[in-house]
């Protein structure tokens, strides 16, 4: 998985940069106004005084726009922040390969968003007028607060450190910002719609075992009718009978790999009972693909019915429409 390989770089690129918050830069000698423009290439200007360089990841990088989280996890203020992001990163955290609903792959964070909401009674000392996201109701468990989720596309960001990025720059509930992120909360235990609103242990567990259960009985049924029909020498001649043994292996196929339910799944996703990778869960995908099919033979089989009762064709007739019946729904 690129994301544990490059997991230990990205964390001490991250550590390195608030050091270098710290430490004098080069381009610190160089004075600005608040706009990166007057900054050389690959800096940024700092709270509208000095100029200092981007984060080495994100020059190394040419700007990968997943690495503008270390922008705002490196003690910076919030005006300094958006000039890093917007200098050296795009302005946006990207959210690559990302498996999760809600669209959360396709808004990302935008970095205009921060400090939206919020109000002077809070003591935050903003005055967004918003509800402010909360991004873990109750507060990050101390077990899970060292927990690394790939976050805005960045795999240097802890539960506590995203947790306390929304506390901080008071980002509005309503917003794409928030709903992207709270589709990854989950994997820091926290309460939202992140696991399909399964916000407990048993609810989790039923996600994951109620569709194995009826993918088993299915497949076991699969597997009685395309044995029921081998046996038959005369079912097996008839294009009734061909068509559900067809139908069926393709159903046994989709209903072996569904029965899998989450143990494919890359356990960094930290789904309930994931143990795969990338690899196992392609394939498992492709399987379930492939069950698919089996929906478009009973469209091939609902034909055969009707030419057979409504019609009167005899099964002579309808063997020779046989690569019709077949080939449509496999190649669809």
């Amino acid at each position: 998985m690129v994301f544990l390989k490059k997991e230990a770089t990205l964390v001490l690129a991250s550590a390195l940069y608030v050091l270098s918050v710290i430490c004098t830069s080069e381009a610190s000698d160089v004075s600005c106004s608040g706009s990166g423009a007057s900054c050389p290439v690959n800096s940024f200007c700092v709270d509208s005084s000095v100029c200092r360089e981007c984060p080495p990841a994100l020059v190394e990088e040419a700007g990968d726009e997943g690495g503008a989280a270390i922008c705002y996890f490196g003690g910076l203020s919030l005006e300094a922040s958006n000039e890093c992001a917007a200098s050296c990163a795009g302005g946006r955290f990207a959210l690559p390969n990302c498996r999760h609903p809600y669209d959360a792959c396709k808004k990302g964070l935008a970095w205009e968003e921060v400090q939206t909401a919020g109000s002077e009674e809070d003591g935050s000392g903003y005055d967004g007028g918003g509800v402010v996201c909360d991004f873990c109701p109750g507060g990050v468990k101390s077990e899970l607060s060292d927990r690394l989720i790939p976050l805005f596309g960045a795999a240097n960001i802890t539960c506590a450190m995203a947790d306390q990025f929304f506390r901080d720059y008071e980002i509005d509930a309503t917003g794409a910002s928030c709903e992207a992120a709270m589709a990854f909360n989950y994997m820091c235990g926290c309460e939202g719609h992140g696991y399909l609103g399964a916000d407990t242990e048993s609810k989790r567990n039923a996600l994951v075992w109620l569709p194995r259960v009826s993918a088993i009985i299915s497949a076991i049924c699969s597997t009685a009718i395309i044995v029921d029909v081998l046996k038959s020498k005369k079912k097996r001649g008839k294009m009734y009978g061909q068509l559900m043994a067809v139908m069926s292996t393709f159903d046994l196929m989709g209903s072996v790999a569904y029965s899998f339910t989450s143990l494919p799944t890359p356990k960094e996703d930290y789904i309930q009972g994931s143990q795969g990778n990338d690899a196992a869960c392609t394939a498992q995908g492709f399987f379930i693909q492939m069950g698919t099919i089996a929906s478009y033979i009973n469209a091939s089989l609902a034909v055969y019915y009707l030419l057979v009762i409504k019609y009167g064709w005899s099964d002579n007739k309808i063997v020779k429409y046989r690569l019709w019946l077949f080939g449509v729904p496999i190649l669809i």
